[in-house]
């Protein structure tokens, strides 16, 4: 009897019950979610920070190329479409906001259009304020970006336009001296 006992036990013991594998599955099963979670959210991070990248580039390559135009400029001038910059050689060249680009649009001395480079930078408004109490004048740039087209922008760099305005503007203001004094 003893011996019987003995082997019913062991046949019983051979595998898993039923109850046990649910509960191993439903362990891995959370374990899996929540690993896939943090994958997830480290892949997020991950776009974010390339896009605060890209964002940070596309703004320095803006900024080094209004300094070139502005150093090289002999007069500038602020218009409702946004600034003017002559006297560059015997072109002309106009910075102006686009679907919240800021367009460079460099003319000939007859009009024709030479070149033309956008930044995608979520802009709102781009001003400029002329100081000429020094003795060569001072430019002030002003540029207002809306922060909700900064965030949608897409991997490729290109801001996405949205149509309701999300109050949170960001204002970035870079200061030039001209070289030569307007004329």
């Amino acid at each position: 009897m003893t011996r019987l006992s003995h082997t019913r036990h062991t046949m019983n013991r051979r595998g898993f019950s039923l109850v046990e594998a649910l509960g191993v599955m439903f362990f891995l099963g959370t374990v899996m979610v929540l690993v896939g979670t943090a994958i997830h959210r480290v892949n997020m991070t991950q776009k974010m920070a390339l896009s605060c990248v890209r964002y940070s580039k596309t703004l320095e390559g803006l900024h080094q190329r209004l300094c070139i135009d502005t150093k090289a400029a002999q007069q500038l001038e602020e218009h409702a479409s946004g600034i003017q910059l002559s006297g560059v050689g015997n072109q002309m060249i106009e910075y102006s906001v686009d679907a919240g680009n800021i367009v460079r649009t460099v003319k000939s001395s007859d009009g024709a259009v030479v070149a033309q480079n956008r930044w995608s930078v979520g802009a709102q408004q781009f001003k400029v304020e002329l100081d000429r109490n020094g003795e060569i004048p001072i430019a002030r740039f002003q540029l207002n970006m809306d922060r909700q087209l900064i965030l949608s922008s897409v991997p490729t760099g290109k801001a996405v336009a949205t149509s309701e305005a999300s109050g949170k503007i960001e204002t970035i203001h870079w200061v030039s001296r001209l070289s030569r004094g307007p004329q």
